[in-house]
């Protein structure tokens, strides 16, 4: 499930960025956020935000994924390294605490990407059909 230290995925303008986590956890967890921010502006952020779904049983937890909606990359987000500046876990209210109650979580030290520039190049026409066939 963890994935070895790499380099970060890169993306450009358009390009839709998909995450998913996997938890270990004995908690119920009702909601995973994971802050990310760029290296040179971290007052900015991006947030993505799911429910886990459980996958499996591991004696007393529970191993569940968490795969975050897509996020498609528009204009505002600039050039740089996003670092996940926090993971977030939400767990049920109880009668004593009735809002949603949350606790940070450890960060993977690889838990970043690169929005980079758009290249220059031109595309290309590389082929073309007439009507319905491919």
């Amino acid at each position: 499930m963890a994935e070895s230290p790499q380099e970060p995925p890169e993306y450009i303008l358009g390009d839709s960025i998909e995450l998913s986590i996997f938890l270990r956890h004995k908690k119920n967890v009702v909601k995973v956020e994971a802050v990310f921010t760029p290296r040179a502006d971290p007052d900015k952020r991006i947030i993505f935000e799911d429910v886990p779904q459980l996958v499996r049983r591991e004696g007393d937890y529970q191993i569940s994924q968490v795969e975050f909606g897509t996020k498609t990359l528009t204009a505002d987000w600039v050039p740089d390294e996003y670092l996940c500046a926090h993971l977030t876990a939400h767990y049920p209210p109880t009668e004593s605490t009735p809002s949603n109650r949350g606790e940070r979580l450890g960060i993977p030290e690889d838990l970043r990407f690169k929005v980079v520039a758009e290249p220059w190049e031109t595309p290309e026409v590389v082929g073309w059909h007439w009507g319905s066939q491919p």
